[in-house]
């Protein structure tokens, strides 16, 4: 699977990320807003599969690289600031 995927990013636009902080903190951050005449109810269970899926993905990410390189792999932000100088 991974070959997969590794193949086709080759020449995405996107590639090695598929959402940017922004984008991310956009899409988990988002609250119920009427106006979208979206139902509460569906608006909930679309927003909770869509989160699953988002932090699950990152989850599965993030212990894969742990796997792969160890304690070594991590790496320690000073200042509590990401790569897009965002606090954590």
């Amino acid at each position: 699977m991974k070959q997969l995927l590794k193949k086709s990013a080759v020449g995405a636009p996107n590639q090695g990320s598929v959402f940017n902080f922004q984008e991310f903190q956009a899409l988990s951050t988002t609250l119920f807003d009427s106006s979208m005449g979206l139902p509460f109810p569906v608006w909930v269970q679309k927003r909770f599969m869509a989160t699953s899926l988002l932090f699950g993905a990152l989850r599965s990410e993030q212990l894969e690289r742990f796997r792969q390189g160890g304690l070594e792999s991590i790496e320690f932000l000073t200042d509590n600031k990401n790569t897009d100088h965002q606090f954590c």
